[in-house]
């Protein structure tokens, strides 16, 4: 029998997971989205009636958790996938906590992650198993122009809608803990410009295991770029990913009088798609799965809502 899979939001990233989930002839997926073009379904109640096994959310960020309330207290779910950042409000998280329906549910839940399945993450991942080398300290950075004339996004410059580079922050939060452990304390620094929009964050973190880590984010740079340097006791490890279609990614190893190369990737059209693929399936398929849960991303909400620190 065909499993169901229910996408709710049609954007870029509903889009995406509808072309990669359609091709599969184990799953049979549709579509809702308030766009009667790019739905399925005339309303929200015919695809809860369609009785799906798994739901993905895809919606706005300030959507995610009351289609999320919806489906928990309507019908049954075998998993269900938020896409990032899981809410923009912990007093959300704190609503949808006191919701029985929700205590049954909670296990079935998980956010998306796709950036743990890029091959350099993978790369990194395999290279920190295999060291000894102490860890002093890591930066991590994300960076993208912002468009203001770009309609498509606009809604990004709206913090009440889960709005600034704040919030764009949250895969590389996740990658931090992946890498280093649990968090232990935290500095947030928010910087807005013309319009009061986040277009700067700096984050200073402190993992449980000592290991210090820094944070940068901003929607200012022309170039989109990414990247991480791992500072050890004897070497650095430097991650540097620049545009994306295609990507190109390079991680060395530097030491005193030696630079060594363990990924070099010039055209790396295929890795959006390829790890949004395996991410899916460890989602469908994996009984234990590599996903961000509950308990993991209301971590990094309360974190990347600390805004006491503004400029």
């Amino acid at each position: 029998m065909l499993k169901k899979v229910l996408i709710i939001g049609s954007g870029s990233i509903g889009s995406k997971y509808f072309n990669i989930l359609k091709k599969q002839r184990s799953l049979m997926v549709r579509r809702y989205d308030i766009n009667n073009r790019r739905s399925e379904f005339s309303n929200f109640n015919n695809c809860l009636s369609w009785k799906p096994d798994y739901a993905i959310i895809s919606t706005k960020n300030d959507q995610h958790i009351p289609y999320l309330n919806e489906l928990i207290n309507k019908i049954k779910l075998t998993r269900i996938l938020v896409e990032k950042p899981l809410s923009i409000s912990l007093r959300e998280i704190n609503k949808i906590e006191n919701n029985i329906n929700f205590k049954k549910n909670k296990k079935k839940i998980f956010v998306s992650c796709n950036m743990r399945f890029h091959p350099a993450i993978k790369k990194i991942k395999k290279f920190l198993k295999g060291t000894k080398d102490k860890i002093f300290y890591s930066e991590i950075f994300w960076c993208y122009r912002f468009d203001k004339n770009k309609k498509k996004i606009n809604h990004f410059s709206e913090e009440k809608k889960g709005g600034g580079i704040i919030y764009d922050l949250w895969h590389e939060i996740d990658l931090l803990t992946y890498f280093f452990g649990k968090i232990d304390k935290t500095d947030v620094y928010k910087y807005t410009f013309e319009k009061k929009i986040n277009k700067l964050s700096k984050i200073l973190i402190k993992h449980n295991s000592g290991i210090l880590s820094f944070v940068t984010g901003d929607y200012l740079r022309a170039l989109k770029e990414r990247g991480m340097k791992i500072i050890f006791k004897n070497s650095t490890l430097e991650w540097r990913s620049f545009g994306k279609k295609p990507e190109k990614i390079r991680i060395k190893i530097l030491k005193e009088n030696s630079v060594r190369s363990i990924l070099k990737l010039n055209n790396n059209s295929y890795s959006q798609l390829a790890m949004y693929e395996e991410m899916l399936k460890n989602f469908l398929y994996n009984k234990k799965t590599k996903l961000l849960n509950w308990d993991q991303s209301k971590n990094i909400l309360k974190l990347i809502t600390n805004d006491k620190n503004k400029r």
